[in-house]
């Protein structure tokens, strides 16, 4: 009977020593094992798997990968092996490899590798894909936690929020606590407008997981989208707490709809990206001039559809100068059929429709079409993907329009400004470079308004008193701001607050609060979602507009001046907050733009009660919208073109982007 060599002997003893220095994560007791188990049988294939996985375990995915794919040279049927490597891709992001790989460990029997397959198809939106492949898991594991959460995901991100909703309640009726699954089902609800339950169970996340980082947050979120102010100051405070800690708190662009402490919107917005969208390590743009004839111009957005982003840019799009400049959508939100869409598209030279793709083909893809600028117009908005920037898809990446503050990374170079929105005094607060437009950062266009206005009995206002209005979304108003406006309220008789919502439990809050400060619910009216066209017209009944902070009116507070409405707004110390007064400056009138919350009310009460000087602001207003520069889209497509020139030619000098201030034309 012949025994074990002793090299035999020798390598076993080499590799459980490996393994248990390696279960003690001492890296590199474990691959100095490892390694001298393969230099005395450089063949072995549990020596050269396990120093694969253990590079793995270590972090250096790079080795690891070269390890795995010099197994499966000698062992191209080791399922073990397939995963291993699958794995090692997926850290390195190489995802497209990697689901080749798992496909190859499925096929040769490993069970582990249908999840994990799944997980890394999320990863690359193929979303229909991942989904199959979790339905294969929960097929012969119905209880497996993982894949009912990862299933929720799948049909989350594919608008399948009611199928979403029920993994979601499968994986809670299992483990009523799990913190991943009260988390996601929170979300689910709030996408779906079921606040007061979504503000339930993140309250249950708070109370079961106190330390998870967006459980308060959320909660918030949950509140101040249906006007519950339940716990709103401590709430905000530690949401606050939470993000000066480092953890996410409450997600970048909804923090501005509470807090103006830019301070705190960076680290709020560095913490996010870190997460979601870190710079790549292998960029895909990686340094190639092109030198065109015509700059390549790239607006790349979720919202190309009816939506106020579209409203206001689709003016721009079609006036560029296409002697010097060439320009293309990239479109990442879901196909439609509107004719906003198809107006964009007539606008520009190229559209393309990259939803379907991932972050880094979608940033290939601008890489194949040369692109010199790259606009992202959706950055940290609910449905902007900011991985697209983090691949480095142009030599030159701008933040604008979609979320009014910074994005907290360095991928994108530049943010379009102006001198009030962003004060030079506030640059340490952004991570991009300052490219100042003079005059206003704002852009607008034409609006069609419907010929036949309302009247009041139609709009269901009274016969008489002033009518305050603000048709911001209801999310931007602060318990503060309210009670401002029933002090409002209280000291001009037959006076009302027309708001638009179609909320039946925000109606139902907004009435309960003014209740609570002494005043009639019946003076709060509430206007149903219109067509544009027939929103616009509603606003002559409007005889003041009342603008919210921290978050300012945008498009609502063009949509207002546009009909020649005057507005009473209030700049606090952060760029959404100051957008009211970028835009009144802009059409002559920086007076109705107060500093304070008690400023506020003492001009719109001062103006409540005096109808000849409405008057003639209206007058003022209707005569400047042809004359200032708010609404000349014309004069500001030559300034963000001569921004573009500037940023290009700091690019080509090969010179890193810098601040700077683009000089106003001097004639109109």
């Amino acid at each position: 009977m012949t025994g074990p060599t002793d090299a035999a002997v020798l390598i076993a003893a080499l590799i459980a020593t490996g393994n248990q220095r390696r279960a003690a994560r001492d890296w590199a007791g474990a691959m100095a094992a490892f390694d001298q188990a393969l230099a005395t049988d450089p063949n072995n294939s549990d020596g050269r798997f396990n120093r694969a996985a253990t590079m793995l375990d270590a972090g250096i995915p790079e080795r690891a990968v070269a390890d795995f794919a010099d197994l499966l040279m000698r062992y191209p049927k080791d399922a073990d092996a397939w995963l291993g490597y699958g794995a090692a891709l997926k850290v390195l992001k190489r995802f497209d490899e990697a689901v080749v790989a798992f496909d190859h460990a499925v096929a040769l029997g490993n069970a582990a590798a249908v999840a994990t397959r799944g997980e890394t198809l999320i990863e690359l939106r193929r979303f229909t894909d991942a989904l199959a492949s979790f339905d294969r898991v929960l097929a012969t594991n119905p209880g497996d936690l993982a894949a009912l959460n990862n299933r929720g995901l799948c049909l989350f991100r594919l608008q399948r929020l009611n199928d979403a909703l029920a993994s979601f309640d499968a994986l809670l009726r299992a483990t009523p606590d799990h913190p991943v699954g009260l988390a996601n089902r929170g979300a689910v609800l709030l996408a779906l407008d079921r606040n007061t339950e979504a503000a339930g169970t993140f309250a249950r996340l708070k109370t079961c997981a106190p330390d998870h980082g967006e459980a308060a947050g959320n909660l918030l979120l949950a509140r101040i989208k249906d006007c519950d102010w339940t716990d709103y100051d401590s709430l905000k405070v530690k949401v606050e707490a939470d993000i000066a800690a480092g953890k996410q708190g409450l997600t970048p662009f909804w923090l501005l709809m509470v807090s103006d402490d830019e301070a705190l919107q960076l680290k709020s917005a560095a913490t996010f990206i870190a997460k979601v969208a870190p710079v790549s390590t292998h960029p895909v743009w990686t340094g190639r001039r092109y030198g065109h004839d015509r700059i390549r111009l790239g607006y790349l957005a979720a919202d190309f559809r009816q939506h106020p982003m579209s409203q206001v840019m689709s003016g721009l799009f079609r006036l560029h100068d296409r002697i010097k400049f060439e320009v293309t959508a990239f479109a990442y939100g879901p196909p439609t059929t509107h004719p906003m869409r198809e107006r964009i598209r007539a606008a520009c030279d190229n559209f393309f429709d990259v939803e379907a793709k991932s972050d880094r083909e979608i940033a290939a893809f601008i890489v194949e079409r040369e692109t010199d600028i790259l606009i992202d117009l959706s950055t940290l908005t609910r449905d902007g993907r900011p991985g697209i920037s983090a691949q480095r898809a142009a030599p030159v990446q701008v933040n604008y329009m979609g979320h009014p503050g910074t994005a907290g990374t360095s991928a994108n170079d530049y943010v379009l400004a102006d001198a009030l929105v962003i004060p030079p005094s506030q640059e340490r607060h952004y991570a991009e470079k300052i490219a100042r437009l003079p005059e206003t950062y704002w852009v607008d266009d034409a609006r069609s308004v419907a010929e036949q206005a309302p009247t009041r009995a139609e709009a269901g206002l009274p016969a008489s008193g002033v009518v305050f209005c603000c048709f911001n979304t209801i999310v931007k108003i602060t318990p503060d701001i309210f009670a401002a406006w029933m002090r409002l309220l209280a000291a001009v008789d037959g006076s009302v607050l027309w708001l638009l919502t179609e909320s039946p439990s925000a109606k139902s809050n907004l009435r309960r609060e003014a209740t609570t400060r002494g005043i009639d619910p019946s003076r709060l009216v509430f206007a149903p979602k219109l067509p544009m066209e027939q929103h616009l017209a509603r606003h002559c009944l409007a005889d003041l507009f009342l603008d919210t902070v921290p978050y300012n009116a945008h498009t609502t507070a063009t949509d207002a001046l546009w009909m020649g409405v005057p507005i009473v707004s209030c700049t606090a110390n952060s760029f959404a907050s100051r957008v009211g007064l970028s835009l009144l400056t802009a059409i002559g009138l920086p007076e109705l733009a107060t500093s304070s919350l008690a400023d506020y009310e003492a001009l719109a009460l001062q103006l409540a009660r005096q109808p000849d000087e409405r008057a003639r602001y209206r007058a003022v207003i209707r005569r400047n919208r042809d004359t200032h520069s708010l609404f000349d889209t014309n004069r500001f497509r030559r300034h963000v073109e001569r921004a573009y020139l500037m940023m290009m030619d700091r690019a080509d000098r090969e010179e890193p982007a810098a601040s700077f201030t683009v000089p106003a034309l001097v004639s109109p």
